[in-house]
């Protein structure tokens, strides 16, 4: 965790009923906040399959971490 830009980042996701992210919240974050917007602005472009239940689509919050490092190539 050099320096604020790596290690295991953990965003909060709502998902819409038709698979897109909603709203992301940083749950836990060892690295700046300015990577960390970075990351959330790319989970607001995920997409995720659907999930039904009696023929209706669902939306829900799911809680991923991200092991975040820069490239050091």
């Amino acid at each position: 965790q050099e320096n604020g830009v790596e290690g295991q980042v953990k965003l909060m996701l709502e998902i819409l009923p038709n698979g897109e992210v909603g709203s992301v919240s940083k749950i836990q974050s060892p690295i700046s906040d300015k990577l960390a917007q970075d990351l959330i602005r790319q989970a607001e472009l995920w997409r995720f399959k659907p999930i039904y239940k009696s023929g209706k689509a669902l939306s829900g919050n799911i809680v991923v971490t991200v092991d975040y490092a820069l490239n050091r190539g």
